[in-house]
């Protein structure tokens, strides 16, 4: 089967392109999830804390509204500074974590040479070990 050339593009189309591209707004969302929409309302559900309703009610309210929460997971989710994201816990930048103590060369000297311990034979996944008698016969 011949396969199709594509036209060449010129400078001006990429350009146009580019314009084009950068010109855009951000998407905005279409959807949340319950603990967006908990931090997006965090609030007026402190005004209604403050007013006197327990987290029970103020669930069973968001309920009704269509956002299906426990009163459980709202406390949580409103007791939250920021609305968490999914993925590996990251330090804060400039967080660090500190260098490991160096041995000076009198202490190395010093030390006595290391000799790693002998690993009983397994095999994968047991957890039998050979012994020696402890009676002499």
């Amino acid at each position: 089967m011949p396969s199709k050339k594509r036209p060449a593009l010129s400078s001006a189309t990429i350009d146009q392109a580019r314009k084009t591209l950068a010109a855009l707004p951000p998407p905005v969302p279409t959807s949340h999830s319950v603990r967006q929409a908990v931090h997006q309302l965090k609030q007026e559900i402190a005004h209604m804390r403050s007013l006197g309703y327990t987290f029970a009610q103020i669930a069973q309210h968001l309920n009704s509204a269509g956002i299906p929460v426990a009163n459980s997971t709202l406390r949580n989710y409103a007791s939250e500074t920021t609305p968490r994201k999914r993925g590996k816990h990251k330090p804060p930048p400039g967080v660090r974590k500190a260098p490991a103590p160096k041995k000076t060369a009198a202490a190395v000297a010093a030390s006595p040479p290391s000799v790693p311990a002998a690993k009983p034979e397994t095999k994968r996944g047991s957890t039998f070990m050979l012994k020696p008698d402890r009676i002499k016969v």
